[in-house]
């Protein structure tokens, strides 16, 4: 078994992954140079690692570019396009 993209705990095989820490960072960083300050993310479920680790990146940035992490810009779906687009609108419905 070689898994692509995902680790799954409990599980000791081979996978192939992304580097999403990097890949977030690099996405947050040319936001960070266009002028922009308040940036959101649209994440996974917590317990996806790959979701954990954009997390990790997203909040790297922010601190390198010394911008506060601001809670109601950050919510979780499930990937898939609904599930982003719902989770935005809850998020809207909380600030």
């Amino acid at each position: 078994i070689v898994l692509i993209d995902r680790m799954i705990q409990g599980i000791s095989c081979d996978c192939v992954l992304v580097d999403n820490v990097n890949a977030a960072e690099k996405a947050v960083g040319m936001l960070v140079e266009e002028q922009h300050q308040k940036i959101g993310l649209i994440g996974g479920p917590d317990e996806v690692f790959t979701a954990r680790q954009r997390m990790l990146g997203y909040m790297k940035a922010l601190k390198a570019h010394g911008i506060a992490v601001d809670e109601k810009l950050i919510c979780h779906g499930d990937y898939t396009i609904q599930g982003g687009f719902s989770s935005r609108r809850a998020g809207e419905r909380e600030s």
